[in-house]
């Protein structure tokens, strides 16, 4: 409710904003209206959350994106932007956590398998990208993206000759380089 009050004001005063904000803070309003009204929904929340988005405030996005995944688990969207704010504010085992709970809805997204590896190679856990990486191979999930992972583990660990045959299993699935 406070929140609604505050954008109200803004919207009479101007204050903070430019007249170009305009269309996203009623658009703002009519969403708090409805989240303070009636029963709120995940998806309330994912509207919520990209309008505060345009309105470059992350952390009112990010409250709101973890409220609609918090109300509803089998909403992807709340829970893939609440894991990618955390990424920006480097809460890494926080956006891991979700982004585990993504996969088990969606095993075959490979964006989330993506997200995951690239946590796990940027704070050097090699046993969790090759755990993974082996995981989605063993469920058919062939992805270039996977092999490069394993290509650059190998490569890392001085292996090159494993190194370049998962590179080369990569590139013959990558059609953007072929």
């Amino acid at each position: 409710k406070s929140l609604e009050r505050n954008i109200k004001t803004i919207i009479k005063t101007g204050t903070g904003y430019g007249p170009e904000f305009l269309p996203v803070l009623r658009e703002t309003k009519n969403i708090l209206k409805r989240i303070n009204k009636g029963k709120p929904n995940a998806e309330h929340y994912f509207q919520l959350g990209t309008l505060c988005l345009e309105l470059e405030d992350n952390q009112m996005a990010l409250d709101a994106f973890k409220t609609g995944y918090q109300l509803n688990k089998n909403h992807l969207n709340c829970g893939t932007y609440s894991a990618l704010l955390l990424e920006q504010q480097e809460k890494w085992s926080e956006a891991l956590s979700i982004y585990k709970e993504l996969n088990s809805l969606d095993p075959e997204n490979i964006h989330i398998a993506e997200r995951m590896l690239l946590i796990f190679y940027t704070q050097k856990d090699i046993k969790n990208v090759l755990t993974h990486c082996y995981y989605f191979l063993d469920r058919k999930l062939y992805y270039p993206s996977i092999y490069y992972y394993l290509s650059q583990i190998f490569y890392d660990c001085s292996d090159t000759e494993k190194a370049i045959e998962y590179l080369q299993n990569a590139l013959m699935l990558d059609n953007d380089n072929n």
